[in-house]
C-alpha cells in the first residue's frame, strides 16, 4: 500500500507545482502586458535603439528577486523543471503500478489511472483476477477507498 501512498502524494506535489508554475507564468504574461500592452497574435515588437520597453522588460524579467534569490525567468525554468520531472516520475509509476500482483494495486490502477468509475473498476478487475463482484467490494476496495477520496477531493475527480 506504500506505493499507492506514494504515488498519491506524488500526484498531489505535481498539482502543487502546476499551480505554481501556472502563477509564475501569470506573473511573466502580467509583466508583457505593463510593458507591451495585451498579447495580440503575429504583433511584432519595436525594438528600435529609442524603445526602451523592451529592456525595461528584460530587466524586470531578470531582476533578482531577493526573497527567492531568482528572477522570475530562473523561477520559471527552474519550475517548469520540477513539473517536467514530476510527470516524468508519475508515468514510471504507474507503468510499475500496472505490473503489479496485488489486487489492491490492480484496482487503483484501474480506477485512478485508467480513469475507470469504481464500479467499473471493480467489475474489470474481478474478472480479471476471477473473483465476485461482491468480494471485491467487501474486501479489496475498502484497503483503497481512503486514497481514492484523498485524490476526489483534491483534484474533483480520479
Amino acid at each position: 500500500m506504500i506505493a499507492i501512498r506514494n504515488y498519491s502524494d506524488t500526484k498531489n506535489e505535481l498539482g502543487v507545482a502546476q499551480i505554481r508554475l501556472d502563477y509564475l507564468l501569470d506573473k511573466k504574461e502580467e509583466l508583457y502586458s505593463k510593458h507591451f500592452g495585451p498579447r495580440l497574435n503575429d504583433v511584432k515588437i519595436d525594438c528600435g535603439p529609442n524603445n526602451d520597453k523592451v529592456a525595461d522588460y528584460i530587466h524586470n524579467l531578470t531582476k533578482i528577486n531577493p526573497i527567492t534569490g531568482l528572477s522570475l525567468e530562473d523561477e520559471l525554468s527552474e519550475q517548469q523543471d520540477v513539473v517536467r520531472k514530476l510527470k516524468y516520475y508519475l508515468s514510471l509509476m504507474e507503468y510499475n503500478l500496472k505490473a503489479m500482483k496485488s489486487i489492491e494495486y490492480k484496482l487503483y490502477y484501474a480506477i485512478v489511472i485508467e480513469g475507470m468509475k469504481v464500479t467499473r473498476g471493480i467489475e474489470f478487475v474481478a474478472d480479471e483476477v476471477e473473483k465476485d463482484v461482491s468480494t471485491i467490494w467487501k474486501y479489496y476496495y475498502p484497503r483503497i477507498e481512503k486514497e481514492i477520496k484523498k485524490l476526489e477531493f483534491k483534484y474533483g475527480e480520479v
